[in-house]
Order: structure tokens, then sequence, then C-alpha cells
């Protein structure tokens, strides 16, 4: 599937959209004696990644998206709903050979309005991600904001969900626990408000990995034993630790056994760990950063949704993979953060 297929794709999918439009969505060109109004789609170019080793993992494609109306309405409201169906928009598995890795607006502008056929012009222009490759293990991120609601609809992977121990969800950037799944709806033990950033973070185990989670709660020592999996647990850089929410690197393991450096006080431990039965976990922490950049030893993988990066315990979805072995972040670092980037390959 070309990407032009995908946008269009997207835009004649949505009801609101078509509504304004109905199927008039041309690529490059519109067919003589079309009614108003109608959208072009165009591809203005491609820039590559370069990779000495083969060809561009992530390409970035840039697509003007024309919208031509006799009515200046109806040319704003086709407009404003095309940035709500493709904004930040991201679908990891749109096809085996081509993943959205992120849908990123870049400006808009008002042509001229045209008195002799009194038309209406808007013209926006898109920036769109595109991995192009894939791992054995396909990840899924899906985003929701502005909604205050106890339940969560996952269309991520057409809403198809692994086991509990594969899915992560955090709230504001932090671990959320004592959610319930029933299908691809999943049940919050809260109420969100409209100002909170949920993320459902998942992967389907197709190279044969397991992912398990165990919680502990009111644990009041400087250990949790861990039972899931009969307590055998992986190599320290696939295994996840959140107390109290919050992602930590402050353990050490010993077989099944998690200890901390200190006692806790009734906190709530999360424990995630996956079984990989293909591939690599990799972890790296930064202190006393400064700048945006940070510099990886191992090679990153090609889809953001496999790459967690937590900021002070925090997780983090303000960075962008700038090549194999950099995340960029979209804030500037303090010598202050502690940085941890967690990836699999």
């Amino acid at each position: 599937m070309s990407i032009g297929t995908a946008i269009h794709s997207l835009l004649s999918t949505d009801a609101t959209f078509a509504g304004i439009m109905g199927s008039r969505i041309f690529p490059n060109t519109v067919p003589a004696k079309t009614s108003f109004p109608f959208t072009v789609y165009t591809i203005i170019g491609t820039n590559p990644t370069d990779d000495k080793d083969g060809v561009s993992p992530l390409d970035e494609v840039l697509i003007q998206l024309d919208i031509y109306s006799k009515s200046y309405d109806t040319a704003k409201e086709a407009a404003n709903r095309s940035r709500e169906v493709l904004d930040r928009y991201r679908n990891l598995s749109y096809s085996s050979a081509l993943a959205i890795d992120r849908a990123i607006f870049e400006d808009e502008k008002e042509g001229d309005y045209d008195t002799e056929i009194g038309v209406y012009w808007t013209s926006q222009d898109w920036r769109i991600r595109l991995n192009r490759t894939a791992i054995g293990a396909v990840w899924f991120s899906q985003t929701f904001t502005g909604t205050a609601t106890s339940t969560l609809t996952v269309t991520a992977n057409s809403g198809n969900l692994p086991a509990d121990g594969a899915i992560e969800i955090t709230l504001n950037g932090q671990l959320v626990t004592g959610w319930t799944r029933t299908g691809s709806i999943i049940a919050l033990p809260f109420t969100t408000e409209t100002t909170d950033l949920i993320v459902v973070r998942f992967r389907t185990l197709a190279d044969g990995s397991t992912a398990f989670a165990q919680t502990f709660t009111n644990v009041t020592t400087n250990t949790v034993t861990v039972t899931e999996n009969s307590g055998t647990l992986p190599a320290d850089a696939a295994i996840d630790v959140y107390v109290q929410g919050l992602f930590t690197a402050d353990w050490t393991k010993a077989g099944s056994v998690i200890a901390f450096p200190y006692n806790l006080s009734g906190d709530e431990v999360e424990v995630q760990f996956r079984i990989l039965a293909a591939g690599t976990a990799y972890r790296q922490t930064f202190t006393n950063q400064t700048g945006y950049t940070l510099t990886l030893i191992n090679p990153l993988p090609t889809q953001l949704a496999a790459i967690k990066v937590h900021v002070n315990g925090v997780l983090s979805t303000e960075f962008a993979r700038t090549n194999s072995t950099t995340i960029t972040m979209n804030y500037e670092l303090y010598p202050s953060d502690v940085i941890t980037i967690t990836y699999y390959v």
C-alpha cells in the first residue's frame, strides 16, 4: 500500500470528512467536470534516512493537501476535519511493508478567492514519517486525550490486544495498574479528566516472545519475589520496575528476587518483563546531560513504539529517533535529569 492510498483511505473512511467531500478525494489532479467541493493530495517529495547497510529504514514524505469549495465555511470545515483525522496519526502495522510512524501537520494557507468560478482554496502541508522495515514482533501505541472516561476502546492493530502482560498503560507518564480488559476495551480503576494524557502501548508477540507482569501491593521491605514464569527472570534490560507508578532503575536482581537499596513503606511495585525468544533488550541510562541529543551504544529499532524513554521516572513521548543511534528530545535536558532508554531489537 502506498502512502497516497493510505491518506486516501484515512480521509475517505472518516464519516465526517466523507460527509463533506463525498468520494471526491483525488491524487494529483481532478477529473473533468468534478463538482465542488473536492480534495487533491500530492506527494511533493521524499527525504530518506541514510543507511550505509541498505535501503532507507525511515522516510519522511512531504504531502500537500488542497481543498476546494464554493463555500468558505465548507472549505474551513473540511480543513479542520482533515487535521483531526491526520495530525499525529500513527499506525505501525498499516501494512507489512509500510508503517506510518507519525503524520505531522506543518502549515496551512488560503489562496485568493477565484471570482470567475467562485471557489475558495485551502492548502495544507504535511510531513509523514514512514517506517519501511519491521521487526518480528510489532509494537503499537495509542494516545487518548481530551476525554473524561473510565474505559478506553483500543483501535490500534484493529483492536486486537495481546495478553495483559504485554500491555502497558500510562497516565501523564506514570504507569497505571488495576485495570481490566474485555476484548478491545480497557476499564480503568478511575475516571480520567479531559486534561489527562493516556497512552496504551502493547506488543504483538509474533516472534514467540512472552510478556509477564506482576504487581505487589503494600510492600514494606526492600525486596519482592517474582513468581510469574515460575520466577525465571530475563536479563536486566528486559525487566521494567515501577514503584508507585514511577519507573526506577534503582534495583538489583538475584534469581527471582528484585532488591531495592532502601526499604519501601507500603508502596505498590510493578515488575514487567519479557522472555525474548528472538531479539535482544537494551537499556542505557544518561545523567548530567545538557542539550537535546542522546547517543546510544547499540542500534535502535526503527519503530518508535519499541523504544521507551523515561525522564526522572516519567515516561516521555516527546522524542524522535534521529538515526540508528541517536534520540533527540523535544525539550532541553538539565544536568540533574536522569534519562533511561529501553528498547528491543
